[in-house]
């Protein structure tokens, strides 16, 4: 799978992403260099502890039920894959990553553990799938991601661009 993912750094929600209740905010100040050179840790095969807002089950009870009732138990951490991952820049004071990963990686964990890293937290701001398996996501899908993307891919600072698309060709050919 491939997503574009947006990071905010400083925050850190009981859901790893914005939408979530606050435990911490503070500022934070990452440079483009220090991201970069954070990065190449997450690469390759790992083992990711799912979040509590997951679908997982654990004795038999989705994770993001007991979450909601305030519960909170041992999670096994799972093995993934993380096959590239890329700074495509900032924007807005969120910056964006290109992230290619086995099935089973939650995105708002990476994004949680890099904030962790760095010692500032971080919070997932944004997330968009644009490949599932060899294929781009699907037709309907990849329109969204086309007008999401553009966006951000003409005002990234930093000097990144969105991954290269090719939704046209692949939607004409389901038709």
């Amino acid at each position: 799978k491939r997503y574009t993912a947006g990071v905010r750094f400083g925050l850190e929600t009981d859901t790893q992403d914005v939408t979530g209740s606050v435990l911490r905010q503070r500022e934070a100040t990452v440079t483009e260099r220090e991201l970069r050179e954070a990065l190449p840790a997450f690469l390759g095969r790992q083992k990711q502890t799912p979040p509590m807002y997951s679908a997982v089950k654990v004795g038999g009870r989705k994770l993001y039920e007991l979450a909601r009732r305030g519960e909170s138990v041992e999670r096994a951490p799972r093995e993934i894959e993380i096959k590239n991952i890329a700074l495509l820049g900032e924007r807005d004071g969120d910056w964006y990553l290109d992230v290619r990963c086995s099935k089973g990686t939650y995105i708002r964990t990476l994004c949680a553990d890099l904030g962790a890293r760095l010692g500032c937290g971080a919070a997932m701001a944004a997330l968009r799938r644009t490949e599932a398996g060899d294929s781009p996501a699907p037709a309907h899908s990849a329109r969204k991601a086309r007008t999401a993307a553009r966006p951000v891919a003409g005002q990234l600072k930093g000097g990144g661009a969105a991954p290269k698309r090719k939704w046209a060709n692949w939607a004409r050919s389901r038709r």
